[in-house]
């Protein structure tokens, strides 16, 4: 890949707008296969937990790296607004940059009833997704609510969802919002990782923004337990994308189940264990002695005579003989 000098003098990379040639594409993508990538995980409950509290704090800078950050103790003034894409972000599978594109008019009626479905077009995702209604789970609505309550102006059906405060009047009847960067929030929610301690300074990958679609893909595996189905709720174009997703998911029901056979194994060797033990106990012990039957005889009931009966014939000759 060739160098060009940029206005500074140092040398960089060729600009994104220039297309690469193939032989430079595959020394590309040699270095990337060489240094390898790490790969982002889902989010434990747990780790949902703590991300869930984090994100309504404060951040404070101890430094001028973006690890050198820690939570406050009071509550920031962008609360409502960072809970709220948490709470889509986790309960719909959306990209960082799917979930900045929402509009009002898709959460949100014009009279303000928050709407139970959110539907996304070829507009508002991201690569070659094809249109699809997601639902909106109970804990995104709520925290949908209190963010359209805690703006001092009514939203238009066309304006961005989440917007910059560099937008112009928007303390006015009509504001003209300018939509959140999407890199913004990305290194919001990496500056929350780290400041929860979720994941160390100086570490890449493994816990960013796209934990969250992760972990929507597992949810939705947990209960299909179908790779076609969760290919359709994160609109995929193919099954080979949503194959990326399935070995971390995987392997941890294969620990679970070894960690079941082995519960198992040792169950039956403690059962067999037990079983052994009783055998050889048995087998000491001495054979129990039955009572000796007294030689002494009993002695036996006196025998009863019966009775003997004369008939009135009998007494006739008795009294005639005397």
């Amino acid at each position: 890949m060739t160098d060009i000098k940029n206005d500074s003098g140092k040398k960089s990379s060729k600009l994104k707008s220039q297309k690469l040639t193939p032989a430079e594409k595959l020394v590309r993508n040699a270095k990337r296969a060489k240094k390898g990538r790490a790969k982002t995980k889902y989010l434990e409950d747990t780790e949902i937990d703590t991300m869930r509290k984090a994100v309504r704090l404060q951040l404070v800078k101890t430094g001028p790296k973006i690890h050198d950050v820690k939570l406050g103790k009071t509550e920031c003034k962008h609360a409502n607004r960072n809970s709220c894409m948490f709470e889509i972000a986790l309960g719909t599978g959306l990209r960082i940059a799917e979930v900045n594109s929402i509009d009002y008019g898709q959460v949100a009626t014009v009279h303000g009833k928050i709407r139970d479905q959110l539907e996304m077009d070829r507009e508002h995702l991201k690569g070659r997704s094809d249109d699809r209604v997601l639902a909106i789970t109970s804990t995104a609505k709520e925290a949908i609510a209190r963010y359209i309550k805690d703006q001092d102006f009514a939203f238009k059906q066309s304006d961005p969802l989440f917007f910059s405060d560099r937008s112009v009047g928007k303390l006015t009847d009509a504001p003209q919002l300018l939509r959140f960067k999407t890199s913004g929030m990305m290194n919001l929610y990496r500056s929350y990782f780290y400041a929860s301690g979720l994941k160390p300074p100086g570490q890449k990958g493994i816990y960013s923004s796209h934990c969250f679609r992760k972990t929507y893909a597992k949810e939705v595996w947990d209960i299909t337990k179908d790779i076609n189905k969760v290919s359709h709720m994160l609109g995929h174009h193919s099954v080979k994308a949503t194959q990326a997703y399935m070995p971390v998911i995987l392997q941890t029901e294969k620990d679970a189940l070894a960690h079941e056979m082995d519960k198992r194994r040792r169950e039956r060797e403690t059962a067999a264990a037990a079983a052994a033990k009783s055998t050889a106990v048995a087998a000491v012990a001495p054979p129990e002695t039955l009572p000796r039957k007294s030689k002494r005889k009993k002695p036996e009931p006196p025998v009863v005579q019966p009775a003997r009966v004369i008939s009135p014939i009998m007494k006739r000759k008795k009294r005639r003989v005397s």
